[in-house]
């Protein structure tokens, strides 16, 4: 998948343990509107997805995790690489956090909704 951008904070020390943290987001466009999560408590908006699981595969993730913040189903046979961004920074477990954000562009079922299904922070966050 192409690399669309890095951040590269550096406020880490290099020779430190480094954590990955792979993820997948969506992009989610139907009549010239997209579909995003909105952060109350922040007051921001961001592409759904989050965290592949062990042994999951991307698709699977995006999947599973549009359904959960969105409510809505994928149809899988539209899942389309779209291009990846890199976050590299001082982590708060190890000494690095690399986060691979895979974004994929999609479409969904117009009637198949699901209850969100948020995680204890983006519920907090005030995800909807």
């Amino acid at each position: 998948m192409r690399i669309l951008f890095e951040f590269d904070y550096k406020n880490y020390d290099e020779n430190g343990t480094v954590g990955y943290r792979p993820s997948v987001r969506g992009i989610i466009r139907k009549d010239g509107k997209y579909a995003f999560v909105y952060s109350s408590k922040y007051d921001y908006y961001t592409f759904s997805g989050g965290g592949i699981e062990q042994n999951e595969t991307r698709s699977l993730a995006l999947i599973r995790e549009i359904r959960e913040e969105l409510g809505l189903e994928i149809k899988p046979d539209t899942i389309e690489e779209y291009g990846a961004i890199i976050r590299k920074e001082k982590g708060m477990i190890d000494e690095i956090f690399v986060q691979e954000n895979y974004y994929y562009t999609c479409e969904v079922f117009d009637t198949v909704v699901h209850e969100q299904k948020l995680e204890n922070y983006e519920a907090d966050e005030g995800f909807n």
